[in-house]
């Protein structure tokens, strides 16, 4: 396994949504207690859901892609991480489709759709353009903004350097994009569980890296969403082997030297952007990259903060482009 593969694969291995592993009796998630059942959810959440998204499917292999917002709008794309889907941006799209026009995209095989021999940036490339397009992003006359949380941050870097003049700007969400500098040993993840019903599966989704999270009706929500139904139970979306199938560019020299401005957001509570992580990619990104952080906010920001992490992400977008460093 090349270095730069072997760090992807480590990375992501720590940054997947849900996870499809076989777990001990006494592993459950925060979901069992409520057997299958949603758990309450606010008014804001219900009412964001209300505004039903276009479901469109997009590039070479129907990538499911979920619409927010009038067309002609300024246009933005929104890319999940390791393990996750378009819905995992429930809680702040629909709310963000009330001034723009936003398209959230789930990556095949990193969360959903065909199970491929290999995954590549180059594949991936034509799957976002072709979401971008699809939705109509650019119908306003400017170039969309490209918004990447955790792993989705490696895949759309990647996607910038393929395609420089295809967005306006991106904005990485607590992702811990660096340079491969060590060869590691990484043992190949085995197949996802299958579960009897529902409610079994739901009662094992966990987040990864684990954190707190109090919103439930959140994880309910994406939990749901990353499960699929088979002849003999239930089982995880995304394919358990895709960072061994994955054939990636080297996302490092992008941040270095972007096509367009870049800005980062990232959780107080992030166990993955830590101190030493923000200092290392801010020496390596141009001077003034804006990196803003959300109080009390662990790694999965949408999903235990959604409405300060939307607000943050209003005001980025409303200024664009970023001319200060925030923090």
């Amino acid at each position: 396994m090349s270095r730069y593969r072997a760090e992807l694969v480590r990375q992501a291995s720590s940054i997947t949504g849900a996870s499809g592993l076989p777990a001990p009796p006494d592993k459950f998630g925060p979901l069992a207690p409520f057997g299958g059942v949603r758990p309450p959810a606010p008014s804001w959440f219900r009412s964001a859901l209300e505004a039903e998204p276009e479901r469109l499917r997009v590039g070479p292999y129907d990538a499911e892609t979920l619409v927010w917002g009038e067309i002609g709008r300024q246009g933005i794309l929104l890319v999940h991480g390791a393990g996750g889907h378009a819905l995992w941006w429930a809680g702040i799209a629909s709310q963000l489709g009330a001034d723009y026009r936003v398209a959230a995209v789930t990556v095949t095989g990193l969360g959903g759709g065909d199970s491929l021999d290999v995954y590549s940036s180059a594949m991936q490339t034509e799957e976002l353009l072709a979401a971008s397009e699809a939705a109509g992003l650019g119908a306003s006359g400017r170039r969309p903004l490209l918004v990447a949380h955790s792993f989705g941050g490696i895949v759309s870097s990647a996607v910038l350097q393929r395609a420089p003049d295809a967005f306006d700007g991106m904005i990485l969400v607590d992702s811990a994009v660096r340079s491969a500098m060590h060869e590691i040993s990484v043992q190949p993840r085995s197949a996802p569980r299958t579960y009897s019903d529902l409610a079994a599966a739901l009662a094992r989704f966990r987040l990864k890296p684990a954190q707190d999270c109090g919103n439930l009706f959140l994880l309910d929500h994406v939990a749901r969403a990353s499960l699929k139904k088979q002849a003999d139970g239930w089982s995880w979306r995304f394919d358990p082997r895709f960072l061994h199938k994955a054939a990636l560019d080297d996302a490092w020299p992008l941040l270095a030297a972007p096509p367009c401005p870049i800005a980062c957001i990232y959780g107080e509570r992030s166990s993955l952007m830590t101190a030493e992580r923000i200092a290392m990619q801010k020496s390596h990104m141009p001077a003034g990259t804006p990196f803003i952080c959300i109080p009390e906010a662990g790694h999965h920001l949408m999903l235990d903060q959604p409405l300060a992490f939307l607000a943050a992400l209003q005001d980025l977008v409303g200024n664009w482009p970023p001319n200060a460093d925030e923090c």
